[in-house]
């Protein structure tokens, strides 16, 4: 190639960050050098913003529409609304996230049901997730996937505790949805 060394940045998971401090680098002198040590940075940077906690927990806190807090205020009497945020993501106990639009699987008693994630909020230190409930119509255990009624839909307001994992779905016939069930989570099936 004659003296050239191709960039392969590109074909590292993260290249982003890693472009976004390259090209901005005038010294070639020690240009690998200046590049990781703006990498790290970032990244010591990053981790210090984290939380590490592995409770149920909003992703972002974000203030809380007026037509959302007149909800939540409908639903919890006691609360104002500095105590009220609310997010598309939630990080989930004791690790995975959900977000709006995702189907979870979600500990109901002494079963297992699914939802659709409509939105998360956190009131007074607790984290809720509103949620349109499924009804279980079968369960394939060579598949291991269940299928899901949307016909009795019901919006619930749960603690996001409650949420075992975020499930692959896919639509299925007749306004279902069908959900792959993770292994740890088969024996709530199992008769």
């Amino acid at each position: 190639m004659g003296g050239f060394l191709p960039s392969c940045f590109t074909q590292e998971r993260k290249h982003k960050t890693v472009k976004k401090y390259a090209t901005s680098i005038q010294n070639l002198k020690h240009y690998n050098r200046s590049i990781l040590e703006e990498i790290a940075v970032q990244d010591l940077y990053d981790l210090q913003e984290q939380d590490f906690s592995n409770a149920a927990r909003l992703a972002n806190k974000g203030a809380c529409s007026k037509k959302v807090l007149a909800f939540l205020q409908g639903a919890f009497p006691d609360v104002n609304g500095d105590q009220c945020y609310c997010c598309s993501k939630a990080k989930l106990s004791p690790a995975g996230s959900c977000s709006r639009g995702d189907m979870v699987l979600v500990q109901d008693a002494s079963k297992l049901v699914a939802g659709e994630v409509m939105s998360n909020f956190e009131v007074c230190g607790t984290t809720w997730t509103l949620l349109q409930k499924m009804s279980l119509a079968n369960y394939s255990e060579e598949k291991a996937s269940a299928k899901w009624s949307r016909a009795e839909e019901a919006v619930v307001l749960i603690a996001t505790e409650n949420i075992q994992c975020a499930a692959t779905w896919s639509n299925g016939k007749d306004d279902t949805i069908v959900t792959i069930i993770p292994l740890p989570l088969r024996g709530w099936f199992e008769s």
